[in-house]
């Protein structure tokens, strides 16, 4: 993968494009099961760093394309209370790294 298309897979990520249900359960919910079963083995300061960074393109992408979904309106404001839940936990985590 060259970085023209790491870079790609970015924007569209942060655009939304990808749309909720693949956006939601692919790029979100497939990683955080993986890092829940391998985080043991896989969490050190430099990966929770490049982790996070994937979270802001991705929650900015969940966001929009909840506001872009068509579907039942239910799916729309779940997820975007999920990534407010999510960037709140971020900050929280931040906050207790400071103290």
């Amino acid at each position: 993968m060259d970085v023209k298309s790491v870079n790609s897979f970015f924007v569209k990520l942060a655009n939304g494009e990808y749309g909720l249900a693949k956006t939601f359960w692919l790029f979100n919910i497939l990683p955080g099961v993986v890092i829940s079963v391998f985080g043991e083995f896989i969490i050190t300061p430099i990966f929770l760093f490049v982790y996070i960074i994937y979270l802001i393109p991705l929650l900015t992408g969940l966001w929009i394309s909840a506001s872009k979904y068509q579907g039942l309106k239910v799916w729309s404001v779940l997820t975007k209370i999920h990534v407010v839940m999510a960037a709140l936990s971020i900050f929280s985590v931040f906050g207790i790294m400071a103290m």
